[in-house]
């Protein structure tokens, strides 16, 4: 138990959940208010042309996007089969699908956050919320399509939105240091450490699972 000034006692696992809200709430406030505090501003700035980029880019997005996750399909279909039989095959087949997905991630993200941050002039933040929105909405929505459709079971897109949203507000801030510089590079560069970590986690859970089923079975 954690004792505060005022002599009231907290269970550990309370605490730390205050904790991990406290670190994501900036991300909360993001995802939240991104979109209309970015499109407002920017409409009223008579930035239609950016504003509508956007919006077409949330609509059409989410299909192109499937279609670029199915070669990573391809390795996941297998490696779910493989693993109730072997699971250290499942695994190794399934770490190709893992790269490609946050690949396709950090991509879409970078360009779509630099397609909207682009030609930021005198007015960067709004600039940059806008990005930040647009840059994730596509990847909100499929998440919360697919965790409709799994029901109680874990769908597999936690990680990667997290971490994708932690690379975008990574690119948010590094272009709110430097607005002259919006290269695809410079931008990739900030959100790659946050792929590499998603990743790295993604796989350690794989590991898990397979140790599990190698247990099971």
């Amino acid at each position: 138990m954690t004792s505060t000034p005022l002599g009231r006692k907290f269970p550990p696992g309370v605490l730390m959940q205050a904790i991990v809200l406290l670190l994501i709430l900036p991300l909360i406030i993001l995802n939240m208010l991104g979109a209309i505090v970015g499109g407002i501003w920017l409409v009223f700035r008579g930035e239609w042309a950016l504003v509508g980029f956007g919006i077409l880019y949330m609509i059409v997005s989410p299909f192109i996007l499937s279609l670029a996750l199915l070669p990573g399909i391809a390795f996941a279909a297998p490696a779910v089969m493989a693993a109730e039989r072997h699971p250290v095959v499942g695994f190794i087949v399934g770490i190709p699908a893992i790269v490609w997905q946050f690949a396709v991630i950090a991509l879409s993200c970078v360009w779509s956050f630099q397609a909207s941050a682009y030609h930021l002039g005198e007015a960067p933040f709004p600039h940059i919320l806008w990005g930040y929105a647009v840059a994730l909405a596509p990847w909100a929505y499929m998440a919360g399509k697919e965790r409709q459709s799994s029901g109680p079971e874990p769908d597999g897109t936690a990680v990667p939105v997290f971490f994708a949203q932690l690379g975008t507000l990574s690119m948010a801030v590094g272009t709110a240091m430097n607005p002259a510089d919006t290269s695809f590079g410079r931008l990739l560069v900030w959100f790659l450490p946050f792929t590499v970590l998603g990743i790295v986690l993604q796989l350690i859970m794989a590991a898990l699972v397979s140790a599990a089923y190698r247990h099971r079975y």
